[in-house]
């Protein structure tokens, strides 16, 4: 959750507790009388979101070119470039002639002279695309991927708001969209309104 946008939690913070089995209990500021949530390593494998969370000011670098299908060290050429410019590559999408990262403002300084500065030198390589500013939109839980034939109302918001980029985790633990900022707040209500408010209340939502 810390790592997809939550703040409560810096994702470091995580390491620590987890390498030593302590308990991590979180509360509301506002309401500290609540029983608030705890983190711990129990668990039932139950498939289930658990967090909608969303990360703004995203920007998106789109890399095309048909004749980098099946090119050996085509991707370790790109990733070489975003190296030198010292950014970090948060999410990736790849198909047959395209490769779509995303660059967290978080870990990243944005301004537009260092954006015109890698597009150049990836300009070499193929034809990039800068989209921004983005939003991302994480569902965060387990056993996600059991998950996804409940997401068919949320799904009409993709009949008028354009999807640039999805991300499922391999490890099944979270899956992003990635639309306009103007638009991120909208799909975090529908996802909520979908996945969350119905099982409030349960053992692992509580309250």
């Amino acid at each position: 959750m810390a790592t997809s946008g939550a703040k409560v939690l810096h994702p470091r913070c995580i390491l620590p507790v987890r390498q030593y089995g302590i308990p991590l209990h979180v509360y509301a500021t506002q309401a500290p009388q609540m029983p608030g949530t705890v983190l711990s390593a129990e668990g039932d494998g139950t498939a289930q979101v658990k967090a909608v969370c969303t990360k703004k000011g995203i920007t998106l670098v789109s890399l095309e070119s048909p004749g980098m299908w099946h090119q050996v060290g085509f991707l370790a050429d790109v990733f070489q470039v975003f190296k030198a410019h010292g950014m970090s590559v948060d999410l990736v999408s790849t198909s047959e002639t395209n490769v779509t990262v995303s660059l967290d403002p978080a870990a990243n300084t944005l301004d537009s002279a260092l954006l015109a500065a890698l597009v150049s030198d990836l300009s070499r390589l193929c034809r990039v695309q800068v989209i921004g500013p983005c939003a991302s939109v994480s569902l965060v839980g387990r056993n996600i991927r059991a998950i996804l034939h409940q997401l068919g109302g949320a799904f009409e918001f993709f009949e008028e708001q354009k999807i640039y980029l999805v991300s499922q985790a391999a490890n099944d633990l979270n899956f992003t969209f990635v639309v306009d900022e103007t638009q991120g707040d909208r799909l975090v209500d529908q996802l909520h309104e979908l996945l969350i408010r119905p099982v409030v209340g349960d053992r692992v939502l509580g309250p």
